[in-house]
């Protein structure tokens, strides 16, 4: 609740009441008690949508829709994984796909090739985006046709993006790091 929200219940005490300092005291603790019942009754509004949950809220989708939240992810991404399943509608098609493919790994996070003829998806998923993996790999599984193919990988850094780094630079990062870490 912002500051200019906030209600003094010391101001709608007649006059003549205001002059008693057991009745501002009193005022004072009922108005701790009701920011606190104004502040829980906001996290409850913010619960019943997923964009805006909390704790609770998104625990409360997750069974709703049986997911398993994987170990150290944060809220943000928790609401994501809630709107990606969330979301899945019918009938599926290509620009749905990409939506959502931009929804969890951002505009830049994926390269998507699909072809048609061979009835095959392949998606690169990019190092940016790579706590995503898991999150794309069930909407894709549970949206696309089971006669399609599909393929799915992390977009490793190669040599033509590390190529603009001097040795200098990159000695400070161990092979692993060079190889699945977004280098700056």
């Amino acid at each position: 609740m912002d500051d200019e929200e906030k209600i003094d219940l010391f101001d709608y005490l007649p006059e003549y009441l205001k002059e008693y300092h057991e009745i501002r005291e009193i005022m004072q603790t009922e108005n701790v008690e009701l920011q606190a019942i104004e502040k829980t009754h906001q996290q409850c509004i913010d619960d019943r949508f997923a964009v805006s949950c909390g704790e609770y809220g998104i625990k409360r989708f997750e069974r709703l829709l049986k997911i398993t939240p994987i170990g150290g992810e944060t809220l943000e991404i928790r609401r994501l994984r809630v709107m990606s399943n969330w979301n899945n509608m019918v009938p599926y098609h290509y620009v749905y796909l990409k939506n959502q493919l931009k929804m969890l790994c951002g505009e830049q996070g994926y390269h998507l090739q699909m072809d048609f003829s061979m009835q095959t998806i392949k998606l690169g998923v990019e190092l940016t985006a790579k706590h995503m993996l898991a999150a794309v790999k069930e909407m894709l599984y549970a949206i696309i046709p089971c006669n399609i193919r599909i393929d799915i990988e992390l977009i490793y850094n190669r040599h033509k993006m590390l190529g603009k780094f001097t040795h200098g630079q990159l000695r400070n990062y161990t092979y692993k790091q060079l190889r699945e870490d977004v280098i700056l």
